[in-house]
């Protein structure tokens, strides 16, 4: 035993000090006048015993602990991690001695059993998603994401209690989950050595890189798919895609390689669906000497609807907004669209499938239409008619779309019905002019359905931020409410709205106020914008406001209807009670049945949102499959509230298969960082010899509670005791 150190534990240890500075003194004074004839020893004897009871108390008081280093003793112990994650199923270093990654993992492990099992106590792990204790001949199943960084992590929380002096990492080193491994290694006490396998060039593959399609889709009208493919050491091969809807294959089409190192391409499709429903489209690649084949199947789901869903769009003017506008709705299949536009004469210029005549006065003449785009230049003043029945249309459940604004400040809140409609309030701004200005993403932006769109946040942001400026309008907008202000002009801390979202009794409202919307799209034609990023704004907004607010009073969606294989999988849910008020406090359980009814079941438990009445909730990753869930709501006392179900399905692909090659760097940096070495397979002989220059053996620290130990009780009674046997010795109280 060594490295002996007492400490103190209560705070203020010095006011206790003090104290006991004249309890001695009464110990003294107690027996310095005590009048019983002692002689000089006893009273001495008595007065120490007395004084250090009082000591024995006071040093309680302190909570004193005692802490000392226990020698290491026994074989060192080191943490073997062995990867079992999906990309292990890829090709190994030499695909000719073994058939995948995992096998040439298995042989290493079986080297490391038979290299350091004598000299080391050694502890297994395997991992993919989380760390699970497994023996050293365990069989590996490679499945899911990897997240390398979490388990080393969990291996050094698990050394707290019982300390190992090193870890041997077995992996590929590709790392799509969970915390950065090298930061990790970075701040470990204990050396890490790696042990990377597969290889590091690329062999030849072929890869469905994405597949587009519309969201939804309409019976018996053309659905444009289109496929994005990309290929490595493959140029100038033929191979062949076939397209399956629900399992039946309704399209194969050859293709030819036109490039390589991962140079893309796309090969553009047009289907029909037939009925209704949910339609789950699968793109295979077929072609020769493609080594990776988990790369060749993609999915995506598509909602198909009975009939086609209107909207009327109406503009004061035919100006460039409107013009940009018209030929976006033009070129969307997925809605179905009719046009009222003002001519210079002051009439309105109907055009599209089975438009109205003239501008609807009321709000039944508005009942075929899902949603209104209202393309506003605020050169002509709109008749008070007319914005009473778009009020009228979005109480009753319609969505609007304004883009534009009023001439004046007062023009549109003059009409009171109206004015409870719009999720926001104009209002006189300083100087009154039309500046350019560029806008931003806000806190909710990141987080709306209609500007969300891209799945990380920091990208959509950025995509904004890169977009040109536009024409603000004469007048500030004020968000009202519970509305939502998803994007703002750029300039002081408060930041001007620019877009702003809300409801109106039962539909959605969305004001895009500003003009100028034309140069996001003539602009991203020649810079470098994704060029599909104004049509997918605009197109999306009109589909959310398109959606009913409320269609079902139990509404839960998944957060995607394909899932990549090893993602999570994410549910929302909203509810409302009969007078179509949001219920909160209720309790959401969400069952998951694969078609494979053979596996066990999934249960989600939903947790209350931000919004009322609405819930959110996460489960595991699947394997690939079709999966049910259903969700059923109860109150707090156990009342069934609703219930929904609904189809989802987890695809082949996913983050793991995208590397394709092993990330021997990642490895070494790991082992760099924490003082440790990386080492090929074939040399485990220098890392056997390497490991006990490296590892530390520390022993274990150990603490003692002195204060709360039997030991200074039995010597606080044995002082008390032995006083008391003196004092009735010499016929004392």
């Amino acid at each position: 035993m060594n490295d002996l150190s007492l400490q103190f534990l209560a705070p203020d240890v010095w006011k206790w000090a003090l104290v006991l500075i004249p309890a001695v003194c009464l110990a003294f004074w107690a027996y310095y006048r005590l009048l019983a004839p002692l002689s000089a020893p006893a009273r001495g004897a008595l007065w120490i015993l007395r004084a250090l009871a009082f000591f024995l108390v006071i040093f309680a008081l302190w909570q004193p602990t005692v802490s000392y280093r226990e020698p290491d003793r026994g074989k060192p112990r080191l943490a073997v991690l062995v990867d079992h994650s999906g990309s292990m199923s890829l090709p190994a270093t030499d695909p000719s001695v073994h058939t995948s990654r995992a096998a040439e993992a298995a042989e290493t492990r079986d080297q490391i059993t038979e290299r350091l099992g004598r000299d080391y106590d050694l502890e297994w792990y395997g991992f993919g998603t989380r760390l699970e204790s497994g023996e050293g001949d365990s069989t590996l199943v490679a499945a899911g994401p990897t997240s390398i960084g979490s388990a080393l992590e969990e291996v050094l929380v698990r050394s707290s209690s019982r300390p190992v002096h090193g870890v041997v990492l077995v992996s590929d080193g590709v790392n799509t989950d969970g915390r950065d491994p090298v930061r990790v290694a970075k701040g470990s006490p204990i050396p890490f050595f790696t042990l990377p396998v597969g290889p590091e060039t690329l062999p030849p593959d072929l890869e469905i890189r994405k597949v587009r399609t519309n969201n939804r889709a309409f019976a018996g009208e053309p659905l444009p798919l289109e496929v994005t493919l990309s290929s490595n050491g493959m140029d100038g091969q033929t191979g062949k895609l076939v397209v399956s809807e629900n399992g039946e294959i309704i399209e194969e089409r050859e293709f030819q390689i036109l490039g390589d190192k991962g140079l893309e391409q796309s090969v553009k499709f047009e289907f029909r669906p037939k009925e209704p429903g949910w339609s789950r489209y699968e793109v295979r690649a077929l072609i020769e000497n493609d080594v990776i084949a988990e790369n060749d199947l993609r999915q995506v789901a598509v909602e198909v609807m009975e009939r086609k869903t209107r909207v009327l769009c109406v503009g004061d003017a035919v100006d460039w907004d409107y013009g940009f506008l018209r030929r976006v709705f033009e070129a969307d299949t997925t809605l179905g669209y009719d046009y009222l536009v003002r001519t210079a004469g002051g009439n309105y210029k109907a055009s599209g499938n089975k438009p109205p005549k003239d501008l609807p006065t009321k709000s039944s003449e508005l009942e075929d239409y899902a949603a209104v785009v209202l393309v506003s230049s605020g050169g002509a003043r709109l008749p008070q008619t007319f914005l009473e029945s778009l009020s009228g249309f979005v109480s009753r459940g319609g969505g609007l779309l304004v883009v534009g604004g009023p001439g004046s400040s007062g023009e549109w809140s003059s009409v009171d019905s109206f004015q409870r409609i719009l999720p926001g309030r104009v209002v006189e701004r300083a100087g009154g002019s039309h500046p350019l200005a560029s806008v931003e993403l806000t806190a909710q932006g990141m987080r709306h359905p209609v500007t969300a769109l891209r799945d990380n946040p920091s990208q959509t942001a950025a995509l904004f931020a890169s977009l040109p400026p536009i024409w603000k309008a004469r007048h500030a907008l004020n968000p009202k409410g519970n509305a939502k202000s998803l994007l703002r002009y750029r300039g002081d801390a408060a930041g001007p709205t620019a877009f702003v979202v809300g409801f109106g009794g039962r539909g959605k409202v969305g004001w895009f106020h500003g003009r100028g919307l034309w140069r996001w799209q003539l602009t991203a034609a020649g810079a470098d914008l994704p060029p599909y990023l104004f049509t997918d704004f605009v197109v999306g907004t009109v589909r959310w406001l398109a959606e009913p607010a409320i269609r079902e009073r139990f509404q839960v969606e998944p957060g995607r209807r394909v899932y990549p294989n090893g993602e999570r999988v994410s549910f929302t849910a909203n509810l409302w009670n009969t007078g179509l008020q949001p219920v909160e406090g209720a309790e959401i359980q969400i069952g998951i049945q694969s078609a494979d009814t053979t596996a066990a079941p999934v249960e989600i438990e939903m947790a209350a949102a931000s919004e009322p009445g609405s819930y959110e909730g996460r489960g595991p990753g699947l394997p690939p499959g079709e999966y049910a869930y259903s969700a059923v709501a109860v109150d707090e006392q156990g009342t069934e509230l609703g219930r929904s179900d609904g189809t989802f399905w987890v695809e082949p692909m996913g983050p793991e298969y995208a590397r394709i090659v092993a990330d021997h760097e990642t490895m070494r940096q790991i082992a760099g960082e924490s003082a440790g070495q990386s080492f090929q397979a074939a040399s485990l002989t220098s890392l056997a010899e390497s490991i006990p220059e490296s590892i530390r053996r520390l022993g274990r620290i150990r603490e003692i509670e002195l204060w709360n130990h039997w030991v200074l009780f039995a010597l606080f009674v044995l002082v008390l005791c032995t006083e008391w046997f003196l004092r009735r010795r010499r016929g004392l109280a």
